[in-house]
């Protein structure tokens, strides 16, 4: 699909997840075991229905922030703080904060330990927060991001994610654990999927 396609007509069966169709293939080996979301974010009305189906299960919370996993949960992060008009703080990998931070360590996909921070001059007591990150591969950074948020005080909102790969099995059961959701579509390991809230989630919320 062209970058520049005007997406579907309205009601068309296509139309739902349209955008899904511009992530580029991986054309690098088996090294990348994941298609390359960029080229969608390039197409404004691409990203603008993308970001209100990731948004969907959330219409009906009260929401104060949103909070983006560096780096290119900056991307869809931005984009969803400015469609519900709230303010984005920027989840950063440690050492670039040049202001009083909190850290927390955490292994990624690769197994090395890392450690990320943000500052803790933002998040108080109760404040609710929709934190977004574009991949969950063995759900340690995203993990680490709720815990970190947590030790701060805030609420952290069902974290939605629109793409997991290959390697999602044991990240899916450990965001789980730690109250999020899962992406249902068998096509999900090949072209990604809108976030959904598994069933079991729901039930806990109510």
């Amino acid at each position: 699909m062209d970058v520049w396609s005007p997406p579907p007509a309205d009601g068309a069966s296509e139309a739902k997840g349209w955008y899904l169709a511009l992530m580029a293939p991986n054309s690098k080996g088996p090294a990348f075991a994941w298609l390359d979301p960029s080229r969608l974010y390039c197409n404004s009305q691409a990203l603008a229905d993308c970001v209100k189906d990731l948004l969907a299960p959330f219409r009906d919370d009260a929401i104060d922030l949103v909070a983006g996993i560096d780096a290119m949960g900056f991307i869809l992060g931005a984009s969803v703080a400015s469609t519900l008009g709230k303010g984005f703080l920027a989840v950063r990998k440690a050492g670039h904060l040049c202001v009083s931070s909190q850290r927390q360590s955490y292994s990624d996909y690769t197994g090395r330990e890392k450690s990320m921070e943000v500052r803790d001059d933002v998040i108080r007591p109760g404040v609710r927060v929709l934190l977004v990150d574009q991949w969950i591969e063995t759900g340690g950074t995203m993990k680490a991001a709720i815990q970190l948020l947590e030790r701060l005080g805030a609420t952290v909102a069902w974290p939605p994610w629109p793409w997991r790969t290959r390697k999602e099995a044991s990240g899916f059961e450990s965001i789980t654990n730690a109250r999020t959701a899962s992406l249902r579509n068998s096509r999900a390991k090949l072209m990604g999927n809108i976030w959904t809230p598994s069933k079991a989630l729901r039930n806990e919320r109510t």
